[in-house]
């Protein structure tokens, strides 16, 4: 709102601005009530954009809150130093620790391939060439016991800044059946190659069987391959 008045000190322009006025206009100076009139329409509109901005920003913000919370993998957001700025409750679950704890933390410390320089290294120039970058690797509890996970990482922006958002699904289900299968797979390997060898073993006797028989003037017994 504007303030139309015959008089006013300085004070009380100063303590009607903080109240919420616009502008003030003197009775005596009529001409400026235009121009303030417009510039008050400007300053509203420019003050409901920033409203909506704000609104806008609090529902995506908890619609983000909502997803990451949803998700059944464990979700870090980290900036490009790697300090973890936020994770979800599935997250804290997983290792053990109080979100606040998490949060005070480098991802090197949970995040065994982060420690690691050279894959450090690689992960980044490949999220700075805009790919999505997926992972096997090592998350460590607070008690100091690991699980292998897959992660899938990129990059948003968050608050006009880039971060680094990390799905990490537990994969040690598909770890242990891949080393039952590798178990499996190593163990027919054995028999086939002991059965090969008793194979030529055989066969080398019943070439010996053979000869033996020429020698006597008799017909082999064995087809020998």
């Amino acid at each position: 709102f504007i303030i139309v008045t015959g008089s006013l000190s300085e004070e009380m322009a100063a303590d009607s601005i903080k109240r919420g006025a616009w502008d003030y206009v003197l009775k005596e100076n009529l001409l400026r009530l235009t121009p303030a009139i417009e510039n008050a329409l400007k300053l509203k509109e420019e003050k409901d954009k920033n409203r909506q901005a704000v609104e806008a920003l609090q529902n995506s913000e908890e619609k983000f809150r909502t997803i990451i919370e949803q998700s059944s993998d464990a979700l870090y957001i980290i900036n490009l130093e790697g300090n973890i700025i936020e994770v979800n409750n599935t997250t804290c679950t997983s290792l053990g620790y109080t979100r606040d704890e998490l949060l005070s933390m480098n991802v090197a410390k949970i995040d065994t391939s982060y420690s690691d320089g050279n894959i450090r290294r690689n992960v980044l120039q490949r999220l700075q060439k805009g790919e999505t970058v997926s992972i096997e690797s090592f998350l460590t509890r607070k008690d100091n016991t690991t699980y292998p996970v897959e992660i899938n990482i990129g990059i948003i922006k968050l608050k006009e800044k880039p971060v680094m958002l990390g799905f990490a699904r537990d994969i040690t289900d598909r770890k242990k059946r891949e080393n039952e299968l590798k178990a499996k797979y190593e163990q027919l390997e054995i028999f086939n190659n002991i059965t090969v060898d008793r194979e030529l073993k055989i066969n080398e006797t019943r070439k010996e069987v053979n000869d033996l028989l020429k020698q006597l003037g008799k017909e082999e017994k064995y087809k020998v391959i």
